[in-house]
């Protein structure tokens, strides 16, 4: 209802179609775009390649294959399932580690693994002083 206030329009329900449905509104398609390239033209430089192609096939087996190519058919490839164990479930990390949530765990992963930049600054800089003085 949301989108249809959005749209503006009513959306009519539909029985889903069936798998022989989808495949033949895909070629439909498929065909309505290839009419749409014949009638812009602009495929001149596939022509000398189609040429050669029709030499060695007919027409029609040449075009039932780039037909079937750009329907973009879904892979029906049957699928066996067979039982299997669960793979196992992951340890919980540490208490501390980078990613905890809690505040805790947290402050203790930086007082360990922080390092301050700016007492290591502080040590170069005396010690370059201390270089300076004599």
């Amino acid at each position: 209802r949301l989108i249809e206030r959005m749209i503006g329009k009513k959306i009519s329900r539909r029985p889903v179609p069936s798998m022989s449905e989808a495949l033949e509104g895909l070629q439909q398609l498929t065909v309505d775009k290839i009419m749409a390239v014949v009638q812009e033209g602009g495929f001149r430089p596939y022509k000398e390649l189609a040429e050669s192609l029709l030499e060695e096939n007919d027409s029609v087996t040449l075009l039932s294959a780039a037909l079937k190519l750009l329907t973009k058919e879904p892979d029906q490839t049957p699928v066996k399932l067979t039982i299997e164990a669960p793979p196992p479930k992951r340890k919980s990390a540490p208490k501390g580690y980078r990613g905890s949530t809690s505040s805790a765990a947290g402050s203790s992963w930086k007082r360990n693994n922080y390092k301050d930049t700016r007492s290591e600054k502080r040590t170069r800089n005396y010690k370059h002083d201390k270089r300076e003085k004599y």
